[in-house]
């Protein structure tokens, strides 16, 4: 969730936001903090809608029989993600989007080193 929450964020424009995630059950043996933020597991989506839209995308995954929550509200310079309440993530989006796309150069430097 926290990639996908994060790539939404720089692309197109660059918007924070502000995110509270339930925990996510353990991912085999992974600790429930890193399952929510970084787990694979299957039917995870974010959707994006104006706030005044927000009741009317709820309505219509209900009816779908899609469990649906609004977990929080985009705008800002700053990406703060908690779960449970507790902040997991809070930086200003322009350092977090570098490190984003700056990492696997940077990683790709340290192998090649």
């Amino acid at each position: 969730m926290a990639v996908t929450i994060a790539e939404s964020c720089f692309e197109p424009h660059g918007t924070g936001c502000e995110i509270d995630l339930p925990s996510a059950a353990s991912d085999g043996g992974v600790d429930r903090l890193a399952a929510t933020l970084f787990g694979e597991s299957a039917s995870r989506v974010v959707v994006s809608a104006r706030p005044a839209d927000t009741a009317a995308v709820l309505d219509a995954a209900r009816k779908a029989g899609v469990p649906a929550r609004r977990i929080g509200h985009t705008g800002g310079a700053l990406m703060r993600i908690a779960v449970d309440g507790h902040i997991a993530i809070a930086c200003p989006l322009e350092e977090a989007e570098h490190l984003w796309t700056t990492s696997l150069e940077k990683w790709l430097a340290r192998r090649a080193a």
